[in-house]
């Protein structure tokens, strides 16, 4: 699979589970479980460079879930599992060498963080 489609296809099932979230059809311990996933999958691949795109595509799955969440059902969630991904982002950004556009998205999804808290 080429790597635009794999985004897109990538893109894809992150908007489908959000949309599944926002009309209730799942509930949120199913989207922690995708979200939980994809935070695994940046630190578990930390540092290494080859892993580069790999880990842009999931900080931009992060990305996508945060900015089209129904805000009003996000904001009954336990804030505490808000600022356990907040940390983790802001170790990663921190304590890993990582190219500009991933650091930039980090800091995006931090400002979204930042509006759930």
């Amino acid at each position: 699979m080429k790597i635009i489609e794999k985004k897109k296809y990538i893109y894809g099932y992150s908007n489908f589970i959000v949309e599944l979230f926002n009309k209730n059809i799942i509930k949120f311990s199913l989207l922690k479980i995708f979200v939980d996933k994809l935070f695994i999958n940046i630190l578990e691949k930390r540092g290494n460079t080859e892993y580069e795109l790999f880990i842009e595509l999931n900080i931009d799955c992060i990305f996508i879930i945060l900015t089209k969440i129904n805000s009003e059902i996000i904001h009954g969630v336990d804030k505490q599992e808000i600022i356990k991904y907040f940390d983790c982002l802001q170790e990663y950004k921190t304590k890993t060498i990582i190219n500009s556009k991933i650091k930039f998205k980090i800091m995006d999804i931090m400002e979204v963080f930042k509006k759930y808290s």
